[in-house]
């Protein structure tokens, strides 16, 4: 059956009300049409539009690499810096530690010559101390010996004026000898106290003596622990600059791999995008639904219902700001065309669509025609 009308609106006329009724017809199984103007999208890809994608994503890779060659520059730079401090510091301790072994060296040194020189001056006042008693007693005894000649000159009776001025004479002399025992008895004390000067420096001696063994063993324990420290730290610092050096050479063979995959080039191809459109656009007939006044075609899926689904239709997702939907229209030039110069039927000299029917096994023939008839009546 041929359908005539002004070219393009017998194509719209027929899908949109003839079709449709016709297919609602008792006893009709199925019907096709042909010679339908078509407007059909065109997709044709931009090689420039790609480009243009693709320089975005190079870019965002390019600062995302950037960051990371940062991070890896800071590393670097921290290393250096952590070994430089660790070499000062490590020079600074030594400084420290030989400075203090030499005082503490020379402290000892100090000690022992002024303990030797206590020891020698403790030694002469001993000795002085020793004449000075051994002088006391003489003293004592020549201070006995006059007092018992006065005694026994004063004892006589009648007294010569010789007796009288030898009397005179041992007083004398006792009075001298009691002076100088007087003197000999104050230096003696003298001495004395010297010598308990002598024994608490000798004492104080000693016990600096010890504090300065003391800081010894706290000088050697602290070399021990500052070459623990030190050997800890020279440690953590090979293993951050091994590391380093293993996220470097990570870092180069990701970022060849990066801006492999990132790049667009041979991964967006014609095929790729006609599967997209096929996948997107699909419909199915599932049958009819006939109800008590009328006969209903179900259909499964949706297609394009417009050129800007079509447009609109995202191709990829990316977690770039300005890129996180990429659409069609990005990548290619969309646009209409017909096949109006294709349609050849005609009545009366007119553009003409001709439609097939395919009735039903069981139903009639002229039954069947009568009611397609009836059906283009009612149209």
């Amino acid at each position: 059956m041929l359908i005539t009308a002004l070219f393009g609106e017998i194509s719209q006329v027929a899908n949109s009300k003839i079709i449709p009724q016709l297919e609602k017809v008792n006893g009709v199984a199925s019907l096709s049409s042909t010679e339908l103007f078509e407007e059909n999208v065109v997709v044709k890809l931009n090689q420039d539009k790609i480009d243009s994608i693709n320089d975005k994503v190079l870019e965002h890779v390019d600062n995302e690499l950037s960051k990371t060659q940062n991070e890896l520059n800071n590393a670097e730079a921290q290393i250096k810096q952590g070994k430089a401090t660790l070499e000062k510091q490590t020079k600074e301790q030594s400084e420290k530690i030989a400075d203090g072994t030499i005082a503490i060296e020379n402290g000892k040194e100090q000690i022992s010559n002024a303990k030797n020189q206590i020891e020698f001056t403790q030694t002469e006042l001993s000795l002085a101390k020793t004449v000075l008693e051994g002088t006391l007693d003489l003293i004592t005894n020549e201070q006995s010996s006059i007092k018992t000649k006065i005694t026994e000159l004063e004892s006589k009776e009648n007294l010569d004026s010789l007796a009288q001025a030898e009397i005179d004479g041992l007083k004398k002399s006792l009075e001298l000898v009691e002076n100088t025992k007087k003197e000999n008895i104050s230096k003696l004390a003298q001495l004395n106290s010297n010598i308990d000067q002598i024994t608490t420096a000798k004492t104080e001696l000693d016990s600096k003596k010890s504090e300065l063994e003391e800081q010894e063993k706290q000088l050697e324990i602290a070399k021990t622990t500052m070459a623990v420290e030190l050997s800890k730290a020279s440690s953590v610092l090979a293993t951050s600059e091994k590391e380093l050096e293993k996220g470097k050479q990570e870092f180069e063979s990701a970022r060849d791999a990066a801006y492999k995959n990132a790049s667009l080039d041979g991964i967006i191809t014609q095929n790729m995008i006609s599967n997209i459109l096929i996948a997107e656009n699909f419909e199915m007939p599932a049958g009819t639904l006939e109800t008590e006044n009328d006969k209903i075609s179900v259909k499964v899926g949706e297609k394009f219902s417009n050129i800007d689904d079509v447009k609109n239709l995202t191709i990829f997702s990316f977690d770039i700001d300005g890129l996180e939907n990429v659409t069609l229209e990005q990548l290619a030039d969309i646009y209409f065309s017909d096949n109006s110069g294709e349609i050849y039927s005609k009545v009366n000299g007119n553009n003409a669509v001709l439609v097939t029917f395919q009735k039903q096994s069981t139903a009639s023939t002229a039954t069947v025609s009568k009611d397609i008839k009836k059906a283009f009546d009612e149209i």
